[in-house]
C-alpha cells in the first residue's frame, strides 16, 4: 500500500510503501528553475521528514532513475544542511538510491554520498524492486 505524502509536479513526488516501510522520493528533475519551485522542493521533503519522524521509518529510496539534471548549488547546500540532518534525527538509517543512467545526474550523486557518507550507509541499486528486495532482507 502506497501513502502519498507530497508532490512538486515535474520535481519530485514523496511517498511511503507501508508494505516494507520505506519513505520514496520519485525526483523527474532535480533542478528547481526558480525561487518558488525550489521552496516547494523543500516543503514536499520536510513533509516526508515529518513522516519519518512520526512513523519511526528507517528506510529512504531516492529514485533519480528519471532524472537527468543536477540540483542547483543553494538546493544542494540546503539539502546538506537541513534535509539529511533531518533525516538523521528522524532515524533513518539506510539511504537507498535508484541512480539515473545519465552520466552526469550519477557522476553528481556519486560525489555528493562520498562527501556525506559519515552520516549514513548509502546503497545503490538499479531498480525499485531491488531496494525492496534490499530492504526486506534488512528487516
Amino acid at each position: 500500500m502506497i501513502i502519498p505524502i507530497a508532490k512538486v509536479e515535474g520535481i519530485v513526488e514523496c511517498s511511503h510503501n507501508k508494505t516494507y516501510q520505506y519513505n520514496y522520493h520519485k525526483w523527474t528533475s532535480l533542478y528547481c528553475s526558480n525561487e518558488e519551485i525550489s521552496n516547494q522542493m523543500r516543503e514536499a521533503l520536510g513533509a516526508s521528514h515529518q513522516y519519518m519522524e512520526e512513523n519511526q521509518v528507517k528506510f529512504l529510496v531516492v529514485d533519480l532513475k528519471d532524472s537527468q539534471d543536477t540540483f542547483s548549488v543553494e538546493d544542494q547546500e540546503w539539502i546538506n544542511n537541513h534535509a539529511i540532518p533531518r533525516e538523521q534525527a528522524a532515524g533513518i538509517q539506510y539511504f537507498i538510491t535508484i541512480l539515473s543512467e545519465d552520466f552526469y545526474s550519477t557522476l553528481s550523486m556519486e560525489d555528493w554520498q562520498e562527501e556525506t557518507r559519515d552520516l549514513m550507509t548509502y546503497i545503490n541499486v538499479k531498480t525499485v524492486e531491488e531496494a525492496e528486495n534490499w530492504i526486506q532482507s534488512k528487516q
